[in-house]
């Protein structure tokens, strides 16, 4: 098969879809495609449609040639950036580097373009005609009467000026001409050396000098107000530049004071109480400072310097004088050579704020526990640091009335316990005790004394031994000694029914060897009276070395209702129990506070001083863009 010639042949919906090469056969005039020699289909390319890019340079309103060719179907993206309303006109000409005229219809009107923001146009069948004839284009902002210049995109920069994440605080920095020169642009934020916000600049670099203490002298319109008074910055117009602030800057302008890294150290006083102590400006001057902390002498919180050393004296008994904000007021009143001190912070912890040390209450206190036996323990601290209470010791005896008591000999204590209240050795009465003491060079004013648990419930004092008794079925007899201690646990009862030939309906009581014998009246209950037996023990007077004169007897309602004349079981040999003192001679002798230390934090140095710059290059200056692509 011969083929004279080819053809493109259109596609029925206008060019809209790619369109094989074909040709007609020569024998039988009908239309044939064309293949490679691998049996792929072949196409002609003229029909894609061509993207292409111009612009129009700031400071203009008519862009480069775009050739057109042999297309007329011109369809144009949004374009940006844009000043004024978005209205293109055209500009034809033969040649590219020759004359260019508005493009009119047949009326003689100029044909225009409107777009609407963010959105894209293809033009018009009138349009498209207008223009199939010339093979150079340029689009014109506005109209050939009246065009438009475009200033183009303006470059700009944003820096973080203090702070990061979210809480970052932002200026940005917008030339106030587009095109790309702007992009030769750069910022430098540093702190002036006094409270006056500045601007100056060196070669294409705008210098902006922070006000060093006033937060509020360096608002982003303030700062915007230097930086156009320069009016120029290496040949380019900064008249204006405007300078805008994010949301967290505008609530809190940075100073001079507050931004770049000032200098701190922490004070630790123990148990989470701090001190922490920030220079609030930054520089690296403040690295060569240091702080220490002792004990004043007196009451009085006071402040020293002494060749870049800092010593704070806390008050010695009084814990509100010994504030941070007291402190930070001495430390800003300093005069150190070369140092502005003025812009000092101190603050303590949350834990230091709750309750701030006094002098004698820092260090390690000393301690001693008192033991009372079965977990019954009494925690003794003198309330203030210090190796002097070291010296001191505790011995704890029981008194001879029903008084509690303390006294000192020699630096040992000796704790008098009431021998019969229990409710009078609280730890609250040996505290007050205590502290009422005058001991030779200790302040035991401050001494606390806290009781276990086991101490609370069962405070020691002194106990009657005693023992119930019964006689018969729900009968009961309860005795007790008249005084106290573990002596009148020695004490044992029997009892019997009196056998005596001629006395056996009489009450007879004996002792023998520590026994005390009861004998029943065998016949009348009357006789046998619990009043009636304790007023025969009473006239024992003393059994086993131990007083009886104040021993009672206690009958229940069942038999002091009808005492009794009989016995259900023999009673034999048993012993009152439970009696005691408040605590036994030698269970706690001279035990001796211990741990106690005395208080200094040696010099702690100021670190993390630097000055402070934040440096940004314009970008993103140029010139206006206009996409579009082309069609047949």
């Amino acid at each position: 098969m011969s083929i004279d010639e080819y053809q493109l042949l259109k596609s029925k919906r206008g060019n809209l879809e790619v369109i094989p090469l074909q040709a007609e056969d020569a024998t039988s005039g009908r239309p044939v495609a064309l293949k490679s020699l691998d049996g792929t289909l072949a196409v002609s390319d003229v029909t894609l449609p061509v993207a292409f890019v111009t612009s129009i340079l700031a400071g203009e309103s008519l862009s480069e040639a775009v050739d057109f060719g042999a297309w007329s179907h011109l369809g144009l993206a949004p374009v940006s950036p844009w000043d004024d309303e978005a209205v293109i006109s055209l500009a034809v000409g033969m040649e590219e580097d020759g004359d260019f005229w508005p493009l009119v219809d047949t009326e003689g009107d100029e044909i225009t373009i409107t777009l609407t923001e963010g959105s894209a146009i293809g033009l018009p069948a009138d349009v498209a005609s207008a223009l199939a004839p010339w093979r150079y284009v340029k689009f014109r902002s506005g109209t050939a009467a009246s065009p438009v210049v475009q200033s183009g995109a303006k470059a700009a920069v944003t820096v973080t000026v203090a702070g990061e994440g979210e809480g970052a605080k932002k200026l940005t920095f917008t030339s106030g001409v587009g095109g790309v020169e702007s992009n030769d642009l750069s910022v430098r934020i540093e702190v002036a050396e006094d409270d006056t916000l500045a601007a100056d600049d060196d070669g294409n670099e705008i210098i902006v000098k922070l006000a060093n203490a006033t937060a509020n002298s360096n608002t982003a319109a303030l700062i915007e107000e230097v930086v156009q008074a320069l009016a120029a910055v290496g040949d380019i117009d900064v008249s204006g530049m405007t300078v805008a602030a994010n949301t967290a800057y505008t609530n809190a302008p940075v100073s001079g004071a507050t931004v770049g890294e000032p200098a701190e150290c922490v004070l630790d006083f123990g148990d989470d109480k701090t001190l922490t102590i920030n220079s609030g400006v930054a520089g690296s001057i403040f690295n060569d400072l240091s702080f220490e902390v002792e004990v004043a002498a007196n009451d009085t919180l006071a402040v020293s310097e002494d060749d870049g050393v800092i010593t704070i004296k806390l008050a010695n008994a009084t814990a509100t004088n010994n504030k941070a904000l007291d402190i930070q007021t001495l430390v800003q009143g300093l005069s150190v050579s070369g140092v502005d001190m003025t812009h000092f912070t101190v603050t303590g912890s949350t834990e230091y704020d709750d309750d701030e040390p006094d002098g004698t209450s820092l260090g390690d206190i000393a301690e001693c526990e008192l033991d009372f036996g079965d977990d019954r323990v009494l925690t003794v601290t003198p309330g203030f640091s210090g190796s002097i209470y070291n010296d001191l010791s505790f011995t704890v005896e029981t008194a001879s009335g029903d008084t509690l008591a303390a006294s000192e000999t020699e630096g040992v204590i000796t704790i008098s316990l009431a021998n019969t209240t229990n409710t009078k050795n609280t730890a609250a009465l040996i505290q007050g005790e205590l502290r009422g003491l005058s001991v030779s060079g200790v302040n035991m004013l401050g001494f606390t004394v806290a009781e276990s648990a086991e101490y609370i419930a069962d405070r020691p004092a002194g106990a009657k031994a005693s023992k119930i008794f019964e006689t018969e079925t729900d009968k009961t007899l309860t005795i007790t000694s008249g005084v106290f201690g573990a002596e009148s646990n020695a004490i044992k009862f029997t009892f019997g029914v009196n056998d005596d030939q001629t006395d056996h309906d009489e009450l007879d009581v004996s002792e023998s060897a520590g026994v005390i014998t009861i004998l029943l009246a065998d016949t009348t209950p009357a006789k046998n009276a619990a009043a009636n037996i304790e007023t025969a023990i009473q006239a024992l007077l003393e059994v086993a070395s131990v007083d009886v004169s104040g021993m009672t007897v206690v009958g229940n309602a069942a038999y002091n209702s009808t005492p009794s004349v009989a016995l259900d079981a023999p009673i034999t040999a048993v012993a009152l129990e439970g009696g005691r003192v408040a605590v036994e001679d030698g269970v706690i002798e001279e035990v001796p506070l211990t741990g106690g230390d005395d208080f200094v934090i040696d010099a702690v140095s100021m670190t993390g001083g630097d000055e402070f710059v934040v440096d940004g290059q314009f970008t993103g200056g140029g010139n206006t863009f206009i996409r579009g692509i082309l069609k047949r």
